[in-house]
């Protein structure tokens, strides 16, 4: 295989990982048969270094941090989604900006569109799926270069269950096309970063469902994304391990990285946006800038009427 085919197909595999599309047992498989060839004639570290990858291939109101640019690293113009047997759009004609430096809380009630917009902006959906554009820092969404850009953290968890953490981050920066020196000193840093370092010889398969997000954050921060994007983060987390997510994602905000998150659980968000999209019926219905006065639960009961796509009249 041409390295240059390799580096095409693996591109392939981590951006379906990281949009969603394939699952951790997957991606574990498919790099696992793209590495386990030509390998014969290695010399011993290169051998190492290649099992690693085959055995993993896998912020009360607090004053805000403010806007690090005025130019989008997200834009989305004109995003409509249909599901065949559905009479309404998913998502119907929308449209706005994600700055650095933004907080940025995409709110609206169950069936509202929020996880199909962020399947688009993570590039879960060929082009051909939907209409309307979407860039990141100019990019189209599609493109390997626009999703180096992103950092995605789902909802749920699925490790490698006899894999440790540092071996499973090492792998998936090796992926990320980093050599294997660098990944190792990355993943260190970031575990530093993260105050994770105790859990480096732990697996995270048997983590608590707050110290798995912070390994998917981890994750997430191996290509040093400019947005950070979250369906339901704090989904299923003790108080004290909502609380540590959110500072962490505050200090990152601080650093000049986009937040964007997806939750219901507005009171918890509302410490730290600094603006909101809110969908209703599949449409938006308030697009803008918060201040420390502004009420997330208030502005929402203010413009959610319809709820569910499937309340809209057709």
């Amino acid at each position: 295989m041409a390295a240059a085919n390799k580096k095409q197909k693996l591109d392939i595999i981590v951006s379906s990982y990281l949009s969603g599309v394939i699952d951790t047992n997957e991606l574990l498989n498919k790099s696992s048969e793209l590495f386990t060839k030509n390998t014969t004639n290695k010399n011993a570290e290169t051998k190492a270094d290649v099992a690693v990858e085959k055995a993993s291939v896998t912020s009360s109101k607090t004053t805000k941090a403010q806007r690090t640019s005025e130019s989008p690293i997200v834009t989305i113009q004109g995003f409509t989604k249909k599901y065949k047997g559905r009479p309404n759009p998913a998502v119907d004609n929308v449209s706005f900006d994600i700055y650095p430096g933004d907080f940025h809380a995409f709110i609206g009630a169950n069936g509202a569109g929020k996880t199909t917009t962020i399947k688009a902006i993570i590039g879960a959906y060929s082009k051909n799926k939907f209409t309307g554009k979407i860039t990141i820092g100019g990019n189209d969404n599609q493109t390997v270069a626009a999703k180096r850009l992103v950092g995605y953290i789902p909802e749920n968890a699925n490790f490698p269950k006899k894999m440790n953490t540092k071996n499973y981050l090492i792998s998936m920066a090796m992926l990320a096309g980093f050599s294997s020196s660098a990944a190792k000193k990355k993943c260190k840093e970031i575990l530093e970063n993260l105050k994770m370092t105790q859990f480096e010889k732990k697996r995270p398969a048997t983590f608590s469902s707050g110290q798995k997000k912070k390994i998917l954050l981890a994750q997430a921060l191996l290509n040093d994304p400019q947005i950070l994007v979250m369906d339901e983060p704090a989904a299923n987390l003790d108080p004290l391990a909502r609380e540590d997510l959110f500072e962490t994602l505050l200090t990152l905000q601080k650093q000049g990285k986009a937040i964007f998150i997806s939750s219901h659980i507005l009171d918890e968000i509302d410490k730290y946006a600094t603006c909101a999209t809110i969908l209703d019926g599949g449409k938006i219905v308030f697009n803008g800038k918060l201040d420390n006065t502004t009420n997330l639960t208030n502005l929402y009961k203010q413009y959610v009427r319809l709820g569910s796509v499937d309340n809209a009249s057709n």
